[in-house]
């Protein structure tokens, strides 16, 4: 029997040996036997003092009974609290993660960014320059010397050029 059920059953004793006592209660002169008192009249006293400690006792019984059952009720309403709280424990660990995960793709990408700008570089440097120089109007062509001849020598190195940069191009679209 665990301290609270002792003392659940010792106030339910208390209280139904109260009750008892508040039930049958008698003037003081009456509580003891008088020699008067006829042994039938003894008898039923006796039965109903009996009868009032049965009721006692099953009053006492059914209220052990519900105080183990209000302390079985307390100790699950006490574990589902903890399983409840490691839930909450868990959620925020899994919040915490999702947020490392959040942090490790945002590194990535900004190291893929900036390896991306390094290999695009030379690649767009290239490719301006050779546009720039394509892109001359035909009359200043004409007016500088031999400017006629670099503008075929530009759209020749632009024709090979520009595979090699489509090519470096889609491998750089693949790895994005």
């Amino acid at each position: 029997m665990t301290p609270r059920s002792f003392l659940f059953l010792l106030a339910g004793l208390t209280g139904a040996a109260l009750l008892v006592a508040g039930v049958t209660a008698r003037p003081a002169s009456e509580a003891l036997l008088r020699p008067t008192q006829s042994p039938e009249q003894a008898r039923m006293a006796l039965q109903k003092a009996l009868a009032d400690a049965k009721t006692a006792r099953y009053r006492s019984e059914r209220l052990e009974t519900t105080a183990d059952a209000l302390v079985e009720a307390a100790d699950k309403a006490a574990q589902d609290a903890r399983a409840m709280a490691a839930r909450v424990q868990e959620s925020e660990a899994d919040i915490r993660a999702a947020e490392a995960r959040i942090n490790l793709v945002a590194a990535l990408q900004r190291q893929q960014r900036a390896q991306l700008a390094v290999r695009q570089e030379p690649m767009v440097r290239l490719t301006g320059a050779l546009q720039m120089l394509s892109r001359r109007p035909v009359s200043l062509s004409l007016i500088q010397p031999g400017s006629v001849r670099d503008m075929v020598h530009v759209r020749a190195v632009m024709d090979t050029a520009m595979p090699h940069v489509a090519r470096q191009t889609a491998g750089l679209r693949a790895e994005v």
